[in-house]
């Protein structure tokens, strides 16, 4: 959600404009200012207490009006990088938008430039990399909707970068991403520093993908870790089989073939499945959604995937795991077939289709 916050009638015009650009914004005037923006919201007391009740409600605020008034404001209020809203700030000429907080993580370089675009006017962006016309590695992690592991490493790498030094990138992904030639592109993990035994002229890694490397690869290097949300894991279970039941066999299926928990995508079953809490209930607790299978999907695979008499007589299909997570994925392909835990089926599947941009 984004707040447009305005101080001025003049303000207000350039927030309307705003807001019929982007869909979700709200727009926040003077009481003074109502009947002229019947659509806006007013702003209810002291503008400084306002804006802190905006602050954990909204992941985007607009400013318009003097950035030395918005750095006051929410000087109290910041956090981290990577919680703190994207924070835009206009003049009320809607002449210069300034990406003025959380650029890369938050958003806020890509919400300037959006409104920039829109109104005519100039961006103002400051971060070095985008200057310098280099990867922000945080950014392209929001943007891609992956998590962002060993964070602590962006600003070694980032600065790296900007003294022209060179930095490898392994990725198991589709990658599209314009990199300029100071980064080197890994071609398999053999290449990983630990792992070749030849000399290697990079001083630092930045992973894409679903593996899970083991410290030895990375041969000391501080290495950043974007996980995209790439697996899908289908589930075969009895009935009433509980939540941490199903959480351990996928837990232990991830770790068994060496793969972040992070990126999975979604669970997915029969749809005979549909009453199981307990399916339900993992999904809840992995933050991820839960899926499933019409059984004639699954019979339109039969051959495909080896099959069992006993499931076949109880549900009427003769597989759940691996066809219902081929059926979820656009470009499947099984990185670790259906193993068996607690009785609990599990097989996991990579979407090839997903792109890096």
């Amino acid at each position: 959600m984004t707040a447009v916050i305005t101080l001025t009638k003049a303000a207000a015009d350039v927030g309307s404009c705003i807001r019929e650009q982007i869909p979700d914004a709200v727009l926040y005037v003077q009481a003074r200012y109502g009947k002229d923006f019947p659509a806006a919201e007013i702003i209810d007391g002291k503008l400084p207490l306002f804006v802190k009740g905006l602050w954990d409600a909204y992941s985007r605020l607009i400013f318009i009006m003097a950035a030395g008034i918005v750095v006051r404001m929410i000087a109290p209020l910041l956090s981290s990088k990577t919680e703190d809203p994207a924070v835009v700030v206009l003049d009320e000429k809607g002449q210069c938008v300034i990406s003025l907080l959380a650029g890369h993580w938050g958003g806020a370089n890509e919400l300037a430039r959006e409104i920039a675009a829109g109104l005519g006017a100039l961006p103002v962006i400051t971060t070095a990399t985008d200057v310098e016309g280099l990867p922000a590695w945080d950014e392209l992690a929001r943007r891609n909707g992956c998590t962002l592991e060993n964070s602590g490493h962006l600003k070694k790498i980032t600065g790296l970068m900007l003294d022209g030094q060179t930095v490898a990138v392994y990725h198991s992904v589709k990658l599209t991403v314009s990199l300029p030639d100071h980064v080197l592109i890994l071609e398999n993990r053999s290449a990983l520093p630990g792992i070749n035994s030849g000399p290697h002229e990079y001083h630092a890694l930045v992973q894409i993908g679903e593996e899970l490397l083991e410290p030895r690869e990375l041969g000391g290097l501080p290495c950043a870790v974007l996980r995209p949300r790439n697996l899908v894991i289908g589930v075969g279970c009895r009935r009433g089989t509980g939540k941490a039941e199903i959480l351990q066999a996928v837990a232990a299926a991830l770790r068994q073939a060496g793969l972040s928990a992070h990126s999975v995508a979604c669970l997915v079953s029969a749809e005979i499945k549909k009453d199981e809490p307990g399916l339900w209930g993992a999904a809840a607790e992995l933050d991820i959604p839960l899926r499933f299978a019409a059984l004639q999907e699954i019979k339109a695979l039969a051959g495909r995937f080896a099959e069992s008499d006993f499931v076949r007589q109880k549900i009427g299909v003769g597989a759940v795991a691996e066809p219902a997570a081929w059926l979820a994925a656009r470009e499947p392909v099984i990185i670790a077939p259906k193993t068996v835990y607690l009785g609990i089926t599990v097989a996991i599947v990579k979407d090839n289709a997903l792109v890096i941009t």
